[in-house]
């Protein structure tokens, strides 16, 4: 019964008719359930990522403190009884895979979730071409330079590399490797003779893997 939350008087009644008994006010105190935490909006993140989630659960009280772990912060918005609005940062370093998500009621109790949400691999950044402009009937060797190109998702597997229509990408390699990410793709392509297909071309690099 939630109206009983709060502190209560405590009484001692001695026996008899001139026992008499004494109450002391606020001596034991009847706390809420302690949270409950049963999903996320949102399973996972990637690295260098904002992103914004609910968290659904119960007995949540008033400005909780919520823990996605190290290298995550996390801002709390809307809160109500049954969820948390977060909005998570997710830093560089943040290492991959499952973590545990906490959440510590300001009266103290808290629930941890086991393995909850995880932390995924940035998506590539392309920022320059080594060339910008071929010839149809060409074919060429392109560097595609940015970060976060994942060359180490599994054994032989590079990320992929699209020039639109018409534009063939025979194979691509990875440059400038730095642990989990390179910073250099090498993309070979064969340009087709659409004459439809003649100006500009979105260039678009997909990492492997979830």
């Amino acid at each position: 019964d939630d109206l009983q939350v709060g502190p209560h008087a405590v009484t001692v009644t001695n026996p008899g008719p001139t026992g008499g008994s004494e109450t002391v006010g606020g001596a034991f105190t009847v706390r809420q359930q302690a949270p409950l935490l049963t999903s996320l909006t949102d399973p996972n993140g990637r690295r260098k990522e904002t992103l914004s989630l609910f968290l659904n659960g119960n007995f949540f009280l008033p400005s909780p403190t919520v823990s996605f772990g190290p290298d995550i912060a996390v801002s709390v918005s809307a809160v109500n009884s049954t969820s948390i609005g977060v909005t998570l940062s997710i830093t560089a370093a943040a290492t991959l895979g499952p973590r545990d998500v906490s959440v510590t009621n300001s009266d103290g109790q808290s629930v941890t979730a086991v393995n909850v949400f995880t932390v995924q691999k940035a998506v590539p950044d392309l920022v320059s071409l080594s060339v910008t402009q071929g010839n149809q009937g060409a074919t060429l060797d392109v560097d595609l330079n940015g970060t976060d190109f994942d060359c180490a998702a599994a054994p032989g597997t590079n990320p992929g590399a699209s020039f639109g229509l018409d534009v063939t990408v025979n194979s691509v390699s990875c440059l400038g490797s730095t642990s989990d990410i390179a910073t250099v793709l090498r993309a070979n392509i064969t340009i087709g003779t659409d004459d439809l297909q003649v100006g500009p071309h979105a260039v678009t690099v997909t990492n492997p893997g979830p």
